[in-house]
């Protein structure tokens, strides 16, 4: 095994934080955890001029969208086409600024980057390269002109969908369209196609300012984190983030969307920088640098990026940060880790390239205002944050998380997790490898004791326990455990080898269950291991093997689906089916002669947050059955599923029957509920269940 793969062992071994699983929502009445764009404050016209004050962007009741920062308009070219403002596509596509829902699936959203350098050519040809490296076929890049303006086209397919990306200058700023089709249908056929729907797309005269941020985002609380008046704290990452104003905050699974893996992304507008934190535990006394630089080098190529021979120098949470910088066609990057005993502190920001003598400078304020809590405060945070409802359903591949239980149904493995004091992350949040193998079950961290549990698997036959016992424990790389002894998980024969490196121990357990092959490895502080053993362990001690996991189950007009947290049931006449879209989607489908009834559960459908976007689905699942919907804007109202709170879209043509959409988001599951036809809204609600 290679050093740098024995790195990236002990990084998953020892707590790296994936931080998917951030964030939570409390049950009735989901609050929104980021800021928005401001909406423009003056009048402006539909030419896009508006008074010296007006920012942001306007709908006006054409249904046309109007961008008064970025000087553009959105102009839907017929009525069954509706435009998309920041809020709407930004929750599509993360880095979206605007966009146009067309019919059948057909999508364009508008992005845009302040980029004073460089030219148009090599940008669009990097982020060619880029696409050709991610594979899939890729269309030959051409040269093209975009309302009078030079441009660069070209397209990308996937087993999916074909999209076609468009880029072209604008002061100091890259433009960026996107238009995006399912593969079946026939606009996807070449980007010459597809193209035409830019033109929906109308660009202003004017001064470009990119955008500006004046609403504080909004409080939120989970047993994690919370952010209160312009303050971030973190409970299992120990430390705080006073964030400034005039900025744009995301937290939890906002954050992750922009950048994986991380606690919390602060953006400024002017010039459009952003900084990422997100924490993690290191329970290594030698290998710290080799660690530090392999994570370094993995970042940089995640990004695209090439690493600048001169670092900076900042002062973050009390200590003299060596910052990298990293530079990619259209961003300079910078990074750095800030170490506190075995507690790290990533940092991940980026701007604009710039000539600057101080480049990063916008962020580099930010970044100041980190800071370490003390055992103390860290011990007072947690205590508040105790009574706040913790994140109780989630799902991932063959995994879901519910009541505080964990089930793999691919393993055949069930965990009760920690009541309180322990952050968990499932799948991949919990740590990942090259080729998807082995796949990581759950990672336990409790910052309070210093632990961090670790469970991962792969498919395989172990001929051999001891053999791969020792194939796991050499992951750790010069770590040397005690000799091997026989133990048990739950009824099945495992190995355990327990071992201390200076202020450190490590516990190594691996089992074959179910034709996997099972490692659990624990690792922490050596004096928690000594003083209060039971409870360092107590990540481990609620896993077990099922006796009969069943992810979804189907009967006569009744459907159960224990992965994804709900079920339906419908008296006759409704005849009812199922579709698994995939493991993160699957839906219910009954009719009733002209009645309909769909009822979708969706992994961290961050797009139903949208009425857009639900309109412009409501819409294409109707034209499945041959059926439409108005395209006047429905009337949105709070609804109840059983003891949740969502929303309700509701249209009601004149003639027509009545359609309905009901939107619930149960933590990381979205469940959006579709009817047409009287009485139908009403056997929906009565025979859903969502999370039994």
């Amino acid at each position: 095994m290679s050093a740098a793969s024995r790195l990236r062992w002990f990084a998953a071994a020892a707590g790296l934080v994936l931080c998917v699983a951030c964030g939570s929502k409390k049950k009735d009445a989901p609050p929104d955890d980021e800021t928005s764009r401001t909406h423009a404050s003056g009048s402006a016209s539909a030419s896009g001029d508006g008074s010296k004050e007006a920012r942001g962007q306007k709908r006006y009741p054409s249904g046309e969208v109007v961008d008064l920062d970025y000087r553009f308009r959105i102009e839907p070219p017929s009525k069954q086409h509706r435009a998309m403002t920041f809020e709407d596509s930004s929750v599509y596509e993360a880095t979206a600024i605007a966009g146009l829902v067309a019919p059948a699936d057909v999508i364009l959203t508008v992005h845009a980057s302040e980029l004073e350098q460089g030219d148009l050519g090599a940008i669009a040809m990097g982020m060619y390269v880029d696409f050709r490296a991610r594979g899939g076929a890729v269309d030959e890049l051409k040269d093209v002109t975009f309302q009078g303006l030079p441009a660069k086209r070209f397209g990308v397919v996937n087993a999916l969908r074909r999209s076609c990306y468009l880029y072209v200058r604008r002061q100091k700023f890259v433009f960026a369209l996107a238009v995006g089709a399912p593969v079946s249908n026939p606009l996807a056929s070449s980007c010459d196609v597809l193209a035409p729907l830019f033109d929906a797309v109308k660009l202003d005269d004017g001064p470009i300012v990119g955008p500006r941020y004046d609403e504080d985002a909004p409080d939120v609380a989970t047993p994690s984190y919370r952010l209160h008046d312009g303050l971030y704290e973190s409970a299992v990452g120990g430390y705080r983030l006073s964030i400034p104003r005039g900025v744009r905050t995301l937290v939890g699974l906002n954050a992750a969307r922009m950048l994986p893996g991380y606690d919390v992304l602060v953006q400024t507008g002017q010039p459009e920088c952003a900084l990422g934190v997100r924490h993690q535990m290191v329970f290594m006394s030698s290998g710290r640098e080799a660690f530090i630089e392999e994570t370094r080098q993995t970042t940089a190529r995640s990004m695209g990026a090439t690493i600048l021979p001169e670092t900076l120098t900042w002062s973050v949470a009390g200590k003299k940060a060596k910052i990298s910088r990293m530079l990619t066609p259209l961003r300079e990057y910078f990074f750095g880790i800030v170490e506190q005993d075995h507690r790290t502190l990533e940092l991940l920001g980026w701007c604009p390239p710039s000539t600057s003598d101080k480049p990063g400078a916008t962020i580099e304020r930010i970044a100041e205002k980190l800071a370490w809590l003390d055992d103390d405060a860290a011990s007072s945070l947690r205590s508040e944050l105790a009574s706040v409802e913790p994140i109780d359903n989630v799902a991932e591949g063959d995994l879901a998380f519910r009541h505080g239980r964990l089930d793999d149904y691919a393993f055949g493995l069930s965990w009760t997790a920690p009541k309180r004091g322990w952050e968990v992350f499932i799948g991949t949040s919990a740590g990942s490898w090259a080729g998807g193998q082995p796949r990581a079950v759950y990672r336990a961290t409790s910052l309070e004791l210093g632990v961090s549990t670790l469970v991962f698997g792969q498919r395989g036959i172990i001929d051999k326990p001891g053999e791969y016992h020792d194939y796991v424990v050499s992951g750790l790389g010069t770590f040397k455990l005690g000799n091997a002894t026989p133990t048990k998980i739950g009824t099945v024969p495992a190995i355990t080898s327990t071992g201390e490196v200076d202020a450190y121990h490590y516990r190594v357990t691996t089992a074959a269950v179910g034709g996997a092959a099972l490692a659990i490895i624990t690792s922490g502080l050596a004096s928690t291991f000594r003083d209060k053993e039971k409870a360092a362990l107590e990540a481990e001690t609620g896993l077990g093997v099922a006796t009969l996991l069943v992810p979804f189950k189907t009967e006569t007009n009744r459907y159960v689906d224990n992965h994804l947290g709900f079920s339906v049931e419908l008296p006759t006449p409704w005849v009812m089916g199922n579709e698994m879209v995939d493991l993160h989607q699957r839906r219910v489908l009954a009719q009733d002669g002209d009645r309909v009834i769909e009822v979708h559960a969706t992994v961290d459908a961050a797009s139903a947050r949208s009425n857009v976007l639900i309109a412009g689905a409501t819409a294409q699942r109707l034209a499945l059955r041959g059926l439409s919907l108005p395209t006047d804007d429905p009337a949105v109202t709070e609804q109840k599923v059983g003891s949740f709170t969502g929303r309700r879209l509701s249209w009601k043509p004149e003639g027509g029957e009545p359609i309905d959409a009901v939107v619930v988001e149960v933590d990381r599951i979205t469940y959006v509920l579709i009817a047409r036809g009287k009485g139908a809204l009403e056997a929906a609600l009565n025979g859903t269940k969502l999370v039994p």
